[in-house]
């Protein structure tokens, strides 16, 4: 795993960097001084094949924002033979736990075949939900949105693996907001949808069987990385 601090890069290959996630390109174009404060907070991550990337169960306060390869999605504590899913560039991924302080609800690992790349922010500095003085209330907004709509539509694909008809009911009953938008009122449904989803997702994540056939990591692919080190290290002897 290589990390690099995203504020050590300049505004140009910054730009390149997260062009392929609505949530920052939004943001970086509406607000530009919320879009620095939160890429201070942020590392690239360069993953190898097969790495994971976060566990089920473990706690954190980091959203990842996949940019580079894909992921694959696991009910499990540890990566097995199949996963629950494989997600793509352009979507912000294990934000749901964080928003509601709640442990991860699946293993998250880089592709075997090619790993991935991915944004890691730290939301520490978000604070509490009606703390506005660092990350201030539009740009929580866009994000709870964000996780909100990318949970229901992961959930509406889970709908069509299962027959448990409890489960279909249930995600029919997260209704849109009907008051004023961009409000404070706004922000905390969008909250309490982001609890309901939550437990809804964990749900599903047992009751879905993985179907997704991964493959093996090649065993050459460790073995190179290897020799590139030896021979690295040998070059500079």
């Amino acid at each position: 795993m290589n990390l690099l601090q995203l504020a050590e890069l300049d505004p140009d290959k910054l730009q390149r960097l997260t062009a392929p996630i609505a949530f920052w390109t939004d943001l970086r174009v509406d607000d530009q001084l919320q879009f620095q404060l939160l890429m201070e907070s942020s590392q690239l991550v360069e993953l190898t094949p097969g790495e994971i990337l976060g566990r089920k169960g473990t706690r954190s306060s980091q959203i990842f924002s996949l940019v580079k390869g894909s992921l694959d999605v696991f009910p499990e504590t540890m990566p097995g033979d199949r996963a629950l899913s494989q997600l793509s560039p352009g979507q912000i991924i294990g934000a749901l736990g964080v928003l509601n302080g709640e442990p991860r609800t699946a293993t998250l690992a880089a592709s075997t075949i090619e790993g991935a790349q991915v944004i890691a922010t730290d939301l520490a500095i978000s604070g509490r939900l009606t703390d506005f003085s660092k990350v201030n209330l539009n740009t929580k907004i866009r994000l709870y949105r964000n996780v909100v709509n990318n949970t229901r539509w992961k959930l509406e694909v889970y709908k069509n693996s299962t027959n448990d008809l409890t489960l279909k009911q249930e995600l029919s009953l997260f209704k849109p907001f009907a008051g004023e938008r961009n409000s404070k009122e706004e922000l905390e449904f969008l909250a309490e949808q982001c609890e309901g989803l939550g437990i809804l997702l964990d749900c599903w994540n047992v009751a879905v069987e993985p179907t997704i056939a991964i493959t093996p990591v090649k065993a050459e692919s460790a073995i190179g990385k290897v020799f590139g080190m030896f021979k690295k290290s040998k070059e500079s002897a």
